[in-house]
């Protein structure tokens, strides 16, 4: 059987997740032309890591539950455009940034 996890304990591991990946969101890799597509993976990252950041203060207030709920489904459709990113490769040369 599951344990059920608190608020505070995911409250918690957000706040590792978001201090263990601040450098990542604040980094810019040089890549070559064709190696496009992990500049495109950092870009969703980059905004999925402040997206994060502001569900995790948005959690502190209950009242603002649905502006969080909100951004978890942006952050859940970039999921998405990614796999199909990932699954219609043909379509990688059209995500160049």
């Amino acid at each position: 059987m599951s344990e059920k996890i608190t608020i505070l304990e995911i409250k918690d591991l957000m706040d590792k997740l978001l201090e263990a990946t601040h450098p990542l969101a604040e980094t810019h890799p040089e890549v070559d032309k064709k190696y496009h597509f992990v500049r495109v993976i950092e870009g969703f990252y980059r905004r999925n890591h402040f997206t994060l950041l502001a569900i995790r203060y948005l959690a502190d207030a209950p009242a603002l539950a649905d502006s969080a709920v909100v951004l978890a489904r942006k952050m859940t459709e970039d999921v998405i455009s990614i796999e199909y990113m990932l699954l219609v490769p043909n379509n990688l040369n059209y995500y160049v940034i």
